[in-house]
């Protein structure tokens, strides 16, 4: 059974920076947090943008869309054009 407290100082390991495992500290942690909270207060009022537009432009190629779809049907059934006419 190995002793539990070695006395030899060869056996520690170095405390340099090189061998030291650093964690983040809590502020180094709410910097970060804080900051991806700025960049996404930042973002977010422009993805709602660009999300409007693309509604509103959606809105606007609808019509043109149904009316291609229905002059697709017409061209392939010739009679159905004379009842569109009629009505």
């Amino acid at each position: 059974m190995k002793p539990l407290i070695h006395s030899k100082s060869s056996d520690r390991t170095p405390a340099g920076p090189e061998k030291q495992e650093r964690a983040f500290t809590l502020v180094e942690l709410a910097v970060v947090i804080i900051t991806l909270a700025i960049l996404g207060a930042l973002i977010l009022p422009a993805l709602a943008q660009v999300r409007r537009q693309q509604r509103a432009d959606g809105l606007q190629q609808q019509p043109e869309t149904v009316g291609n779809g229905l002059e697709h049907v017409f061209d392939r059934r010739p009679g159905l054009h004379a009842l569109a006419q009629l009505g």
